[in-house]
């Protein structure tokens, strides 16, 4: 005590320096400490790196190989059916290479043209319904459409034409009516595409009761598949007897177009009232005696299967893919 009483300052110096050495030595003690953690953590990511390191987590040469093998395997089937819904057919080819009506005139006088060339074509052939028939362009009697729907509804026109003249060839007893979905303009298309890609529910279309141009399909059986595949559905109906649908469907089948048959409806024609008896040939014994033929005899003269008539409604879609780089492909 006499000493630092003596000599203040040299107590003092040496009082701050013992303080700085045990600040030293703590500082040493405890960055030994974090090193020495640090260490063994280096030494244990070291462990599981080489751990890693003496495996393979990457696909071997042989999965690599049946990987491409898929992928080309794939690539061909896509291709391979881009070029069957191409449909090659002249009648496609003519479909695709049409020039499309300029003004909302020129498509009224496409329309009117094509429904006047039906109506002659129906009554060519002996088949009722076609002298009042519009074939699904009601709606355009004295007008034409709209501009942004002149493409879509000159297409559904060659669509149109194509199965009508299908149908006439089948020779139906009458055609009743034609219909076709209601065509969309390029920003209701592209305002639908938005709601179904955000998992929405397609937006409300306004409807005319009164306009039986239109029909909706039934999306459980329509082949559409949002952003994959595009179809534009049509429905006919008309009357005749089942050889008429099968020569229909086998005339579709041919795929002259890419379309597919999505659903068949049948409803058949009951004969109301007694069926009148059968007159009697002049110039036979039966005529000029009075002999009336025996009613075994009218019935084992019937054919085993009678050709009755039918109403039917048939429902086609045209297909076509849908393109992540295009708008459209193959869609004639």
């Amino acid at each position: 005590m006499a000493r630092f009483k003596s000599n203040p300052i040299f107590c003092a110096i040496l009082v701050v320096l013992a303080v700085a050495a045990a600040g030293q030595a703590w500082l040493y003690y405890t960055q030994t400490s974090k090193l020495g953690k640090t260490t063994r953590e280096i030494a244990k990511k070291q462990q599981v790196l080489q751990a890693f390191s003496t495996q393979d987590p990457f696909p071997s040469k042989i999965n690599l190989d049946a990987i491409e093998a898929d992928l080309a395997q794939l690539a061909k089937t896509r291709a391979d059916i881009r070029e069957l819904l191409r449909a090659n057919s002249d009648i496609a080819l003519k479909i695709s290479s049409a020039t499309i009506p300029g003004t909302s005139t020129d498509a009224y006088f496409d329309i009117a043209n094509f429904v006047e060339s039906m109506r002659k074509a129906t009554q060519q052939a002996g088949i009722t319904g076609g002298e009042t028939n519009r074939f699904g362009f009601n709606t355009y009697a004295s007008t034409g459409p709209e501009r942004d729907l002149i493409a879509p509804v000159f297409k559904q026109r060659q669509h149109i034409e194509y199965l009508v003249n299908a149908l006439i060839k089948a020779s139906p007893a009458e055609i009743i009516s034609v219909q076709r979905e209601r065509p969309l303009t390029p920003a209701q298309t592209k305002q639908l595409a938005s709601a179904l890609a955000a998992g929405q529910s397609a937006p409300a279309l306004p409807v005319d009761p009164n306009n039986k141009d239109y029909f909706v399909i039934d999306s459980r059986t329509s082949a559409r598949v949002p952003g994959f595949v595009s179809t534009s559905a049509y429905r006919l109906n008309f009357k005749g007897n089942t050889l008429v649908l099968r020569s229909l469907l086998n005339q579709l089948a041919l795929f002259e177009l890419p379309m597919v048959v999505r659903s068949v409806e049948v409803d058949p024609i009951s004969k109301t009232g007694p069926s009148a008896p059968a007159p009697t040939p002049a110039n036979t014994l039966a005529s000029l005696f009075g002999i009336v033929p025996d009613q075994k005899t009218k019935e084992a003269e019937k054919p085993l299967v009678e050709k009755l008539d039918s109403r039917f409604t048939v429902t086609i879609e045209f297909v076509s893919l849908v393109d992540k780089n295009l708008t459209v492909a193959n869609n004639p």
